[in-house]
């Protein structure tokens, strides 16, 4: 868990370099999501997974409170995720 949160982090630099558009994060967001939901180990990661890129200024937040108002798969949806946001604002 922690190694995968880790691998994350190293590419933070080339993400930001490459997302400068809120439509791109979108995008990154429904593809972690579904990466995530083929191993179900890594779908409980799901979450601290978004969580870190935007704690890295990946993703903003904006872009997470979209998803979740309109993303295609509501069992995907994390209230805890933005539960979380919530508080950090």
């Amino acid at each position: 868990r922690f190694l995968f949160i880790k691998q994350v982090k190293t590419w933070v630099s080339t993400l930001k370099h490459i997302l400068h558009q809120w439509k791109l994060e979108l995008e990154l967001v429904y593809k972690v999501q579904m990466q995530c939901y083929e191993d179900a180990k890594l779908m409980k990661l799901f979450p601290e997974i978004v969580r870190s890129l935007y704690d890295q200024d990946v993703l903003a937040e904006d872009t997470i409170l979209h998803w979740f108002r309109k993303g295609t798969n509501p069992k995907g949806r994390y209230a805890s995720l933005i539960h979380i946001l919530y508080q950090a604002t």
